[in-house]
């Protein structure tokens, strides 16, 4: 669950959900899934775009913000055995926690 953006509770009208695979990393909220591949060495990585899905109403603020900080994101932080993450960069920060 995606849950902070620049460590501030996120004003989310529509909750997202993260996932990542072997190769790629999708942030899920209402009608909308925004999805990278990525390449990672041990803490840094690297996304690059892949196909989403978009939907017909407007980009939500934390939609937004989350889009911007994984496509600018450097490093990933992983925290509790992996049960916490931070994707961090020049776009900001993201925190997530496994449920």
């Amino acid at each position: 669950v995606v849950e902070q953006g620049n460590s501030k509770p996120l004003d989310q009208l529509w909750p997202m959900t993260a996932e990542a695979t072997n190769d790629r990393f999708t942030i899920t909220s209402e009608c909308r899934k925004m999805s990278w591949t990525f390449k990672q060495d041990r803490n840094f990585v690297q996304f690059a775009p892949a196909t989403g899905v978009e939907c017909g109403r407007v980009r939500s603020p934390a939609e937004l913000l989350a889009n911007s900080t994984v496509k600018l994101a450097q490093t990933v932080i992983f925290e509790d055995e992996g049960s916490r993450v931070q994707i961090s960069g020049s776009g900001g920060t993201l925190s997530m926690t496994r449920r």
